[in-house]
């Protein structure tokens, strides 16, 4: 049951283009992380402010829940 593979004719023209094609493509990715860190500087880091009347409240939340949980304001 072995099919016949036919001759094909092996022309160095061809050979010769494909194995350019692949280097270049190979050229292309190696060169394309180095790239991608020089074009994008990296951002600044954003300042963290504390909201001290918000945290409050959410703390005031939380602890009220907490005591209706343990049945203290019944």
């Amino acid at each position: 049951m072995e099919q016949e593979v036919p001759d094909m004719e092996v022309r160095k023209e061809v050979i010769a283009a494909v194995s350019a094609a692949v280097g270049l493509y190979l050229q292309a990715q190696q060169a394309a992380p180095i790239s991608a860190e020089q074009a994008a500087p990296p951002a600044p880091a954003v300042a963290v402010t504390i909201d001290a009347w918000g945290m409050s409240g959410r703390q005031a939340m939380m602890d009220l829940r907490r005591y209706l949980q343990l049945r203290m304001l019944r």
